[in-house]
């Protein structure tokens, strides 16, 4: 029954790149090996657990272009008492794609593919991206874990905020304030 749900070679191979991609991308601190056919398609080495050894992820996933058309970006602010922090790399405007294969987004150590989330990052960047064009960035919010629910999906790739409102502003508001400098 699950074989009629399976794409061609090349589409599924796709899809297990891009998985290891977001698995090296929170555990940098491990290498990864993928070979496809007996023919190696990615070869990432283990990094030392610091922003030096992110970026060097980065090149390596990436490359040399990506990284020097990206801008560091770590805020936070407190909701109540809890600390929510928003960290990582965002493209400039001028890097952009067609797809959004280079967009990750990180929910206290979890991938997650969250539509709303993508969307209010793309508002972000206002008027400053072409039509039909995608943003690049790797985001890690960290949030407490009662302000998240995991549950919502089987796959747990998507969540639900307790405050969406208040993380919406505060995304748009330290993306925006980024890119305005």
């Amino acid at each position: 029954a699950r074989l009629k749900f399976l794409k061609s070679d090349n589409g599924e191979n796709s899809n297990s790149l891009q998985i290891i991609r977001r698995l090296s991308l929170i555990n940098y601190h491990i290498g990864f090996k993928v070979k496809i056919d007996n023919k190696e398609v990615l070869n990432l080495s283990k990094e030392k657990r610091n922003k030096k050894g992110f970026k060097n992820k980065l090149l390596n996933l990436f490359g040399e272009n990506f990284l020097q058309n990206t801008i560091e970006i770590s805020r936070n602010k407190l909701f109540y008492e809890d600390q929510i922090t928003l960290s990582g790399i965002i493209g400039l405007p001028t890097l952009n794609f067609a797809n959004q294969t280079k967009q990750f987004i990180f929910v206290n150590g979890r991938a997650v593919q969250d539509r709303g989330i993508s969307s209010i990052i793309r508002l972000s960047y206002k008027d400053t991206l072409p039509r039909g064009r995608h943003p690049v960035y790797c985001l890690f919010i960290n949030v407490p874990n009662h302000f998240v629910d995991v549950n919502v999906h089987p796959t747990k790739m998507e969540v639900r905020f307790k405050d969406y409102k208040f993380l919406k502003s505060f995304i748009i508001s330290s993306i925006s304030s980024i890119l305005g400098n």
